[in-house]
């Protein structure tokens, strides 16, 4: 513990200084277009936290992303040990609901067990893990869901968006001034629901081109240099200086925002699109027709998941899963590894192949699908686990056990749907 805050002073020392030194002096590039995009929209700002500090002994600071929130030792933690350090007669707990690799798609789903711990304030980040996602359009819907879904429950609890970046889209944004997608699209629901953002990709940007900071490189051969990413990942920061840039920014903007105290409920306005995500809910197997083959799977493959699955099962081939539901969205969390197949699904009478096997499966791993978008509706769905093999060679490793890859079988934790289960 003593070690931790240590580190949250360091870092405390280390973002004023390079803070004080991105705010001195004229911007040597005034007329790139990233030096007018804005770093911080307060719009509503977050008028119930701070007043919850003042009036309350305990709360609660939860974090819905991917795996850059989730990193020990970085911006998360030293953002909550900001509010520990600011506020040392208050009770500070922290709901860590960060899963690598996942985006907003999923963390809508995700949610419900967080908002079942009653936040007091909600970070959301998943700008980078949204921008790789190729649901581009479900990006919309997710982000607004979970604004719906909070506010329907928790009215008085504030939220704030937060962009991190990668190093491809630092250069995109040097070289072509142009802003990644997802923050595009996320700012879109901000605006609409009066939610602040920081940006906290673009403090980087900005410190790259005016030569502050080294994206990427060995920290021991630029002594004299910030360096942001270490050689081999561009995606997660070094904790002792790039998650310290992230922190930084956030609490610039935090100590604005403080003065706020004025304790009021958040209003849904119309939605921005009418077939966001609120109705968004986990379906868990035994909630299901179940028929043939099924067992528990290991409980260390279901800690992989990272999330709330009451447990993960192994269906092995000719198994089926069928169930009926009206909505719009139909998905699968499942783990896939040396061991899984395919599945085949249908939907309303059409069948359709989903391999639940990839380029990474010599070793056990999360993942998620969403199916082709359905027309709002009653739909029946049956899952059977396809009896169909396949050459699994491509993805072995040298001294992998064959054996590993002789079955077939699906894995899943939950189905996924934007809708209402059908039980009777």
């Amino acid at each position: 513990m003593i070690k931790q805050l240590l580190f949250t002073i360091s870092f405390l020392a280390l973002s004023a200084i390079c803070f004080a030194q991105s705010s001195s002096g004229d911007l040597p590039q005034k007329n790139n277009p990233i030096f007018k995009m804005q770093e911080f929209n307060k719009r509503g700002g977050l008028p119930n936290i701070f007043h919850t500090i003042a009036s309350q002994h305990q709360i609660k600071i939860a974090y819905l992303g991917g795996s850059i929130t989730g990193a020990d030792n970085g911006w998360r933690q030293l953002t909550y040990d900001w509010f520990r350090l600011k506020y040392p007669e208050k009770a500070f707990y922290q709901l860590n609901y960060a899963v690598g690799g996942t985006g907003s798609v999923l963390g809508v789903f995700r949610l419900d067990a967080m908002l079942a711990e009653k936040p007091d304030l909600i970070f959301v980040e998943f700008a980078v893990n949204d921008e790789n996602d190729m649901s581009v359009n479900r990006r919309v819907l997710a982000m607004e869901g979970i604004v719906r879904k909070t506010w329907s429950v928790l009215p008085n609890t504030d939220i704030c968006f937060l962009y991190t970046t990668a190093k491809r889209f630092c250069d995109t944004m040097i070289q072509k001034g142009k802003r990644m997608d997802a923050v595009l699209d996320h700012e879109k629901i901000a605006s609409h629901y009066s939610i602040p953002s920081i940006d906290m990709g673009l403090t980087v940007v900005r410190m790259a081109s005016e030569g502050k900071v080294v994206l990427s490189a060995n920290p021991s051969e630029n002594a004299n240099k910030i360096v942001f990413w270490g050689t081999g990942d561009d995606y997660h920061p070094l904790a002792e200086s790039g998650h310290a840039l992230y922190a930084g920014t956030i609490v610039k903007y935090l100590e604005q925002m403080s003065s706020s105290l004025s304790g009021k409920k958040h209003q849904l306005p119309p939605v921005y699109r009418a077939d966001n995500w609120t109705d968004s809910k986990m379906l868990f197997p035994q909630q299901t027709q179940i028929d043939g083959n099924w067992a528990s799977f290991d409980d260390n493959k279901k800690d992989q998941l990272g999330g709330p699955v009451p447990s993960l099962y192994k269906a092995m081939p000719g198994a089926t899963m069928s169930f009926k539901f009206i909505g719009t969205e139909l998905g699968i969390y499942d783990v896939i590894g040396p061991g899984s197949g395919s599945i085949d699904v249908t939907i309303d009478g059409q069948t359709q192949e989903v391999k639940r096997f990839d380029h990474n499966c010599s070793f056990w791993h999360r993942h998620n699908i969403f199916l082709t978008k359905l027309n709002s509706g009653v739909h029946n769905v049956r899952i059977r686990v396809a009896d169909k093999q396949f050459d699994k060679r491509s993805v072995m490793k040298p001294g992998d056990d064959a054996a590993a890859y002789a079955e077939y079988n699906w894995y899943p934790a939950a189905i996924l749907i934007v809708g209402k289960l059908i039980t009777n």
